[in-house]
């Protein structure tokens, strides 16, 4: 199955998002997760949505097997970690109180304050997150960016990488056998290829919306 960063994602009741990162386990070179930005009222929501519940997928679309109720209900992606405050507010010492992240108080511009919060993304352990856009990197320089995994919907063993690179008015698609892989960083591949080698492997033209 295509597992694409961007694609539009369904409950089996309606549309619930859209890919806007994959999570993958660099050593065993499988996806374990997909993070889903919610839409409509549930918008600012970033969903953890494990592989296991992925139904079917194309470069486009992704299917979940589970309704919208029971995905927002699925673990969040961001967790918010208030931090105590700077100076004393209202007679309270500094380490007794925490504002909260979405709240600024109002004192007719006699005191500034900042939200005080932490926004944490919770990768699971060992574990390595790409957004679109993650630069890959061949072994003599940098040739494009990622744009889908290609999966096995058997093991989520990834089999290839597609990268996509080029200028704005000669982007193409090409297929990059995982065994190419030299190693991955955050949000960065690194392959065995040089960019000679990468021209010569066919491409796949790229859709007009992406």
């Amino acid at each position: 199955m295509d597992i694409s960063i961007n694609s539009l994602v369904f409950c089996s009741d309606g549309e619930c998002g859209k890919t806007i990162r994959v999570i993958i386990d660099p050593i065993k070179k499988q996806l374990t997760h997909i993070v889903v930005q919610g839409k409509g009222l549930h918008a600012g929501m970033e969903q953890l949505v494990p592989v296991d519940i992925i139904l079917e997928s194309t470069l486009d679309e992704i299917q979940l097997r589970c309704t919208r109720k029971e995905f927002i209900l699925l673990e969040s992606f961001l967790e918010y970690e208030y931090i105590p405050g700077e100076e004393g507010l209202f007679d309270f010492e500094q380490d007794h109180y925490s504002m909260h992240p979405f709240m600024l108080p109002d004192f007719e511009d006699e005191v500034e304050y900042e939200p005080h919060y932490a926004t944490i993304e919770r990768i699971p352990h060992g574990e390595l997150s790409f957004r679109r856009g993650a630069k890959v990197h061949a072994s003599d320089g940098t040739i494009g960016q990622v744009d889908a995994f290609l999966v096995s919907p058997e093991d989520h063993h990834i089999s290839h990488l597609v990268l996509r690179e080029g200028h704005l008015w000669g982007k193409k698609r090409v297929t990059i056998p995982v065994v190419e892989i030299d190693r991955v960083e955050d949000n960065q591949v690194f392959l065995k290829l040089d960019q000679r080698a990468i021209e010569k492997i066919p491409s796949i033209p790229l859709r007009k919306h992406m």
